[in-house]
């Protein structure tokens, strides 16, 4: 896959807008801001190289030790993993031990709003499998995904690293860590009083990518190219690898990320051009948040555009394109493609997870393992820090899902997909959440309609007159475990809407970050007695 796709930073032309005048370009805007964790983006616009640091010094790894010993002390008195303990610990005793500790060795970082951590988890599992022979990979499959929990992971063993690195701070990062892959999926709205608007979060990468080709600097990145804040962000890197994965959530990006006009999609009413294919008209009943139609999306005003992909997924099967590299995309932006294709077959299930699958075996590709092989390697990922594991409490099992924003919570319903088990929703607003809730009016919880609900959680009472306003039917309770009591006796699937018949011996339940967290302990309380 190695050239394929690959684009100079800004490949579209711009085009007149409707007024015949060119667009100009608006202002990148202010950095998304750092945090005690992470640095902020370069405030100057002038993007920092991003290339390796020789050998670890003796600061560095004398701090090495000593976090792996704070580490070892937080496991032993039941604290946590003691991830982000250790790594606090290397950087306070050695600020430069990221750069230092990621050398030569950091093959690939992962970075999106949704999908990182399975993401990594895949493309691990692909690196690991190797070319023929294992290779060793070390990672932050936990999900510690900051400065803190990215330096734990370096110090963790020998081997190249797959780094999950939080949207936030990917553009601070990025000089310091000098990947050779930067793997790019998606950004949507997440925790509303936390992190940046999507496109100051796009302008930060966008600054940052450009330090890939800066005085020496190195590295590709694969991209989604069916997002737009994503192809913006990408498209001032020297090389980019497009994939087309498509998007089950289109509402945070319906305007150009490059000079804020509306997009347009196969199947708007302004959508002018010629049609060569059959284009898949929105369905009846469509709901906001609902995927868009397949095709290429593209502004009319300055002529950003969906890139020609290098490799695409089509339902469970990924085909690598047969257009030559840097051919354009024809009407609608559809592409020829090779022969043939791989299945994409996971433990993990849904949609979404045939999407990080694919993006993270485009990006093995540039990392020497070939798709078939790095698609084969994923299958029998299943578990993923929790996702989707089997767990029991309160004599039921129960699936554990995590949503944390309206794109998670739109991918979880294609997960779900038919089921009929009782359904358990939780959700808090605490810190690691977010604080600000109102996002879940824009979650289209009229797919609800007709299943067995109950909700919990300390924002229960939000949550709750959002269904009610959904026209979801459903039971509010007080408390985690008293969630899953209550859905056990809503009956088993075919039960009805009417209590009664035998009690549920399997639940489906949708939690945010903390009450995700709070349910893992809940079953591992349980499990322990």
């Amino acid at each position: 896959m190695s050239g394929a796709g690959s684009s100079t930073p800004e490949p579209w032309a711009p085009e007149a807008s409707s007024g015949g005048a060119p667009r100009e370009a608006l202002p990148v805007g202010a950095p998304a801001p750092g945090t005690s964790d992470s640095p902020a983006a370069p405030r100057t616009g002038r993007p920092a190289p991003v290339r390796p640091a020789a050998r670890a010094g003796l600061r560095t790894r004398a701090a090495r030790a000593a976090g792996a010993a704070a580490g070892a002390a937080s496991r032993l008195l039941g604290r946590g993993a003691g991830e982000v303990v250790a790594g606090r610990v290397v950087l306070r005793l050695a600020p430069r031990a990221v750069h230092e500790l990621a050398g030569e060795r950091v093959a690939a970082v992962v970075s999106a709003t949704n999908g990182k951590t399975t993401t990594t988890r895949l493309l691990t599992a692909a690196l690991a499998a190797g070319a023929g022979a294992p290779r060793a990979v070390v990672s932050n499959g936990g999900g510690a995904n900051m400065r803190a929990g990215i330096v734990t992971a370096l110090t963790s063993g020998p081997g190249d690293a797959v780094l999950e690195v939080d949207e936030m701070h990917l553009a601070g990062l990025l000089p310091e860590l000098a990947p050779r892959v930067v793997l790019l999926m998606n950004l949507s709205r997440d925790q509303l009083d936390r992190t940046a608007e999507t496109r100051q979060l796009a302008a930060g990468w966008r600054t940052a990518l450009a330090g890939l080709g800066a005085a020496g600097g190195r590295g590709v990145v694969v991209a989604n190219a069916d997002d737009p804040l994503v192809v913006w962000a990408a498209s001032s890197a020297p090389r980019v690898v497009w994939v087309s994965v498509g998007a089950s959530w289109t509402a945070d990006a319906r305007s150009c990320p490059r000079c804020e006009q509306l997009l347009t999609l196969p199947g708007d009413p302004d959508d002018e051009r010629e049609a060569t294919a059959a284009v898949e008209a929105a369905p009846a009943g469509a709901v906001p948040g609902d995927a868009a139609p397949s095709g290429g999306w593209r502004c009319r005003s300055c002529g950003l555009a969906r890139p020609t992909p290098s490799l695409v997924l089509e339902g469970d099967v990924a085909r690598e394109v047969g257009a030559p590299a840097g051919a354009a995309p024809t009407a609608r932006g559809a592409v020829p493609l090779g022969p043939g294709g791989h299945p994409v077959r996971l433990a993990l299930p849904g949609q979404a997870n045939r999407r990080n699958a694919v993006m993270a075996a485009a990006a093995a590709g540039e990392l020497g393992v070939g798709l078939g092989a790095a698609l084969a390697a994923m299958a029998d990922v299943g578990d993923v820090a929790g996702r989707y594991a089997w767990l029991r409490a309160e004599g039921v099992r129960f699936w554990l899902l995590l949503a944390k924003n309206p794109a998670g919570w739109v991918e979880n319903f294609d997960v779900m997909g038919a089921s009929d088990r009782p359904l358990v929703l939780a959700i808090n607003a605490q810190g690691a959440d977010g604080r600000d809730t109102s996002w879940i009016y824009d979650v289209p919880f009229e797919r609800l309609v007709g299943r067995r609900v109950v909700v919990a959680g300390e924002r229960a009472a939000d949550l709750s007159l959002r269904l009610v306003v959904a026209g979801v039917e459903h039971e509010r309770v007080p408390g985690l475990r008293d969630a899953l009591r209550a859905a056990r006796t809503l009956g088993a699937p075919g039960s009805g809407p009417e209590r009664g018949g035998p009690p549920a011996e399997e639940v489906d339940v949708v939690g945010n970050y903390t009450a995700f967290q709070q349910l893992r302990a809940v079953a591992a309380a349980e499990a322990a007695r």
